[in-house]
């Protein structure tokens, strides 16, 4: 999960369209063998409403701008087991992206017990 959502991060960026920013994302976990565990998309934008456009997935061809707030939340979740997810708040840049969330990456502060 690291891993995918440190590629997520590297993806936001200006010009990067929101369907190419979640495929290089989920990419991680699917190249991990890890795909069958997806349930939701890289991320959404950040706004008044909290889940708004644009969405980082599959179909959205929205540009990433400068100014934008997405999330970037890529998550596994393992039937009987557990959920892996990590997520920040990205603020797109001139030239890539900036958390404005920071929180411990350690495996027990990334596990969402069931």
């Amino acid at each position: 999960m690291r891993d995918a959502q440190a590629e997520g991060s590297r993806a936001i960026a200006p010009g990067v369209r929101c369907a190419d920013s979640n495929a290089r994302c989920l990419a991680v976990i699917r190249d991990a063998g890890l795909g069958q565990y997806l349930r939701h998309r890289q991320g959404h934008g950040i706004g008044l409403g909290m889940h708004e456009p644009p969405w980082l997935e599959d179909g959205d061809p929205t540009p990433l701008e400068a100014g934008m707030i997405v999330s970037n939340e890529p998550g596994i979740y393992i039937p009987g087991h557990a959920g892996y997810r990590i997520s920040d708040s990205m603020l797109v840049t001139a030239s890539g992206s900036e958390p404005l969330t920071h929180f411990p990456r350690s495996l027990d502060d990334c596990v969402i017990p069931l």
